[in-house]
């Protein structure tokens, strides 16, 4: 599973009203879509997409078996790679996914309202740190 982070069209935690002004702020042209974390849901997604200058939101379910999909579509390992294959079809979108809505460059998506993931990250490393518990992110260790 690719980590929704690493992609600049994941937004994190962001609100569906927050979706919709960036969305609307890019023109809301067919295709245009990013991904965010549910803030109604812990742990789970949700895909905004624009179609016919309407915004859609299409909750990511997590079955069972731990993987993702949206209602009654096929099922992914994660987000990332259910957007990926949006890219090519449809398989219950109102659009192809053809234009990313992405964060401006630099910036992390939102973990926490006002905090980022990065934040996020540092905080829990020194924690971690103080109670002498290595950490590793990728091939790094803290």
């Amino acid at each position: 599973m690719t980590d929704p982070a690493s992609q600049p069209w994941f937004h994190g935690r962001i609100t569906r009203q927050e979706a919709e002004d960036l969305l609307q702020n890019i023109g809301k042209r067919d295709g245009t879509y990013l991904l965010r974390e549910s803030t109604a849901q812990n742990g789970s997604y949700a895909l905004s997409i624009c179609h016919n200058h309407k915004i859609i939101h299409y909750h990511i379910q997590r079955h069972t078996d731990g993987k993702v999909g949206i209602e009654d579509g096929p099922r992914f390992v994660g987000p990332v790679e259910l957007v990926h294959h949006h890219m090519r079809r449809l398989d219950g979108l109102l659009a192809k996914l053809t234009i990313p809505c992405n964060r401006p460059e630099g910036m992390p998506p939102r973990a926490i309202s006002g905090v980022n993931q990065e934040q996020v990250t540092l905080a829990a490393t020194a924690a971690l740190r103080s109670m002498h518990i290595e950490v590793q992110y990728g091939d790094s260790y803290y």
